[in-house]
C-alpha cells in the first residue's frame, strides 16, 4: 500500500540513528506518483531547518522553468536530473560516491541516468531525523504517493538499479546488498483508505528505523491506497 501525501502538511518522520548518518557511499531508491505538475516536492530530507552545512535532501521541482530532480548535499553543489513524469508511478534512484577524490551523485529515473551535473560536496553527518514528504516538516510538501523507500551505505551497480526500476515487485530492496541496507520502508503498514496519522511505518531492513506518520493540522491526507503498480510475491519475508 503506498501512502498518499496531500501536499499541505503531511509527512513521515524517522528519528535520527547512527545507521542513517551515512557520510560515504550511499544509494537511495523510492517509488513516487506526483498528483500535480507544479511546486517543489521534497521526497526525503535529512538536514537541519537552516543551511548549516550538514546532511542532504532529495527534491523534485515540477514546473516549466526548473524541470529537475535535485540531490543536495552538505555544500552548495547539486546533482541535477530531468523532471520525472507526472500522473504515473516512477522509480527514482540516487547514488552518491567518490571515484577520484571528488564526490559525485547520479540520478536515475526509471533506471535511466538523467544526471546533468554530478559533482557535489561530501556529506557531513547530522543528528536530524529523516523525513519523508517534506522539507524539515515545514515546507515543500509532497503532493502525491510514495512507496518502497530504501537506503544503502554503498553505491548500487547498473544491474541493481535496473532491477529496482524494472521488476515492480515489492521487497526487492531486501534482496540487494542486505549487509549495506540501512533502511527499507515499504509503507504498506496500513489498510486501504486508513489514515497514517500517528501510525508506525516499519523499517523492514532489521535496523529498527521505524517512522511515524503525521497528517498535520488539517487532519486529512496521509491515507493509504490500494497497490497500483507493485506486486506482492508469495514468498516475501520481512525481517
Amino acid at each position: 500500500m503506498p501512502v498518499d501525501f496531500d501536499g499541505i502538511d503531511d509527512f513521515i518522520t524517522v528519528p535520527d540513528d547512527p545507521s542513517l548518518d551515512i557520510t560515504s557511499y550511499m544509494s537511495i531508491s523510492l517509488w513516487v506518483y506526483f498528483d500535480t505538475t507544479v511546486g517543489n516536492h521534497c521526497l526525503l530530507h535529512k538536514k537541519g531547518a537552516v543551511w548549516d552545512g550538514n546532511g542532504w535532501y532529495l527534491e523534485a521541482q515540477l514546473d516549466p522553468f526548473t524541470n529537475r530532480t535535485t540531490f543536495v548535499t552538505s555544500g552548495n553543489n547539486i546533482a541535477i536530473g530531468a523532471e520525472p513524469p507526472q500522473n504515473t508511478w516512477v522509480n527514482i534512484i540516487v547514488t552518491f560516491y567518490v571515484p577520484n577524490a571528488a564526490w559525485h551523485a547520479r540520478i536515475y529515473i526509471d533506471g535511466v541516468d538523467v544526471t546533468t551535473d554530478n559533482l557535489c560536496s561530501s556529506i557531513v553527518a547530522t543528528n536530524e531525523p529523516l523525513t519523508f514528504g517534506s522539507f524539515n516538516e515545514t515546507t515543500s510538501f509532497l503532493n502525491g504517493k510514495m512507496s518502497e523507500v530504501a537506503i544503502w551505505s554503498c553505491r548500487l551497480s547498473a544491474t541493481e538499479i535496473a532491477l529496482l526500476a524494472k521488476s515492480k515487485v515489492k521487497g526487492i530492496p531486501l534482496q540487494i546488498r542486505p549487509a549495506s541496507l540501512k533502511g527499507y520502508w515499504p509503507l504498506d503498514d496500513i489498510a486501504d483508505g486508513i489514515s497514517g496519522d500517528g501510525e508506525t511505518f516499519a523499517d523492514r531492513s532489521g535496523n529498527g528505523n521505524n517512522g511515524t506518520g503525521d497528517d498535520g493540522g488539517n487532519n486529512s491526507g496521509l491515507t493509504c491506497k490500494a497497490e497500483e503498480v507493485l506486486s506482492y510475491p508469495g514468498d516475501i519475508i520481512y525481517v
